[in-house]
């Protein structure tokens, strides 16, 4: 597994976007998402605002419009991103190292699992993404970078 991002939820997506952005970060364009989790059990329709800031170490920030699993009441340090070669066997070793599953890719939205949230005893989540959406990230990283424009901020 390999780092990839810090994650952060917030209230306002565009209003961070400004907020880090006066701190000289540029961000990608946000994009809208609109899908399915498994979520403790319990398959759940989220709807989330995303965006990456375009230089590693990446912050990403996530506003969530519908659903119910990422609280942005105390805009606190979400999670860690780490990129996985296998979502499926990590999981296993993050159980064993005593972390519960939060938030999986359910079978009815891709065969194998992309995306996994995992927590521990302390609070500490870890999301687990595939290796095999690396290519449409980083393509959205490199595509959508506005020259100078660090304060536009256009949803997709």
């Amino acid at each position: 597994m390999r780092y990839f991002h810090v994650g952060k939820v917030v209230n306002d997506i565009d209003e961070a976007v400004a907020r880090y952005g006066r701190l000289g970060l540029r961000f990608s364009r946000t994009r809208h998402v609109v899908t399915t989790y498994d979520v403790r059990g319990k398959l759940r329709e989220v709807e989330l605002l995303v965006t990456y800031s375009l230089e590693a170490p990446h912050l990403e920030l996530i506003q969530e419009i519908q659903g119910d699993v990422w609280n942005s009441a105390e805009e606190t340090l979400d999670h860690l991103g780490m990129w996985s070669d296998d979502v499926a066997a990590d999981v296993v070793k993050y159980r064993q190292a005593g972390f519960e599953t939060v938030l999986s890719t359910p079978a009815s939205v891709s065969p194998r699992p992309l995306v996994a949230y995992m927590v521990n005893s302390d609070r500490m989540y870890i999301e687990l993404l595939s290796t095999v959406t690396r290519p449409d990230v980083e393509k959205w990283l490199r595509t959508s970078h506005r020259p100078g424009d660090y304060f536009e901020h256009k949803h997709e």
